[in-house]
């Protein structure tokens, strides 16, 4: 098995990332979006009132590394995203 590169486990920002969640004392590198997208939990802690709002780095504690990294590899699984260009689109 080959070892996984700091893109699969998500500890290097992408230019994608907005925000870090800092489990175990390891920094995960994420997107809000996508959180808030697959997790009400999320949503409400990124937009609603709860004090983690606005923050760019979040502490879980009492979470485990490797159960954090497995959802972040389920919600995004091509973790190294890269730009679409030189498409044209069209609109009517």
């Amino acid at each position: 098995m080959s070892a996984e590169s700091s893109e699969e486990t998500f500890l290097s920002p992408a230019e994608w990332c907005d925000v870090v969640l800092q489990v175990e004392g390891k920094k995960l590198h994420f997107s809000k979006a996508y959180l808030a997208a697959w997790s009400p939990v999320f949503r409400r802690m990124f937009y609603g009132e709860f004090r983690e709002n606005g923050k760019d780095c979040i502490t879980l504690p009492k979470k485990k590394l490797e159960d954090i990294q497995e959802m972040f590899r389920c919600i995004c699984p091509m973790p190294k995203m890269k730009a679409v260009t030189g498409i044209l689109f069209w609109f009517s």
